[in-house]
């Protein structure tokens, strides 16, 4: 979901719900920071549905040099701190996303 309003959070968690009853005992979002809320709910036992693995933001190469070593490390680690289980690493653009 890509707001924060009440809506968004019954949505998401009635998404969680479906997803666990579908059979997923696990997902991975490769990267929505307020999925952190939900995953945190989860595996407090406060909300039903699948482990939520999460990469927070992903890396994303956008037409320029994607970062030395030493920026790249920094990135991870940024990351982690903000809580993501995984890293997502994109190696283009999303086809869906409209040149400009």
């Amino acid at each position: 979901m890509g707001g924060a309003s009440q809506e968004d959070a019954y949505q998401s968690a009635s998404n969680a719900w479906v997803t666990l009853m579908a059979g997923f005992t696990t997902v991975q979002s490769p990267g929505a920071a307020n999925d952190i809320p939900l995953r945190d709910a989860i595996a407090k036992g406060k909300l039903a549905g699948p482990k939520i693995l999460t990469a927070v933001e992903p890396a994303v190469r956008a037409r320029r040099k994607t970062g030395t070593p030493d920026e790249i490390r920094a990135f991870v680690r940024k990351q982690k701190q903000a809580g993501a289980d995984v890293i997502k690493i994109f190696a283009s653009e999303s086809i869906r996303k409209a040149e400009g």
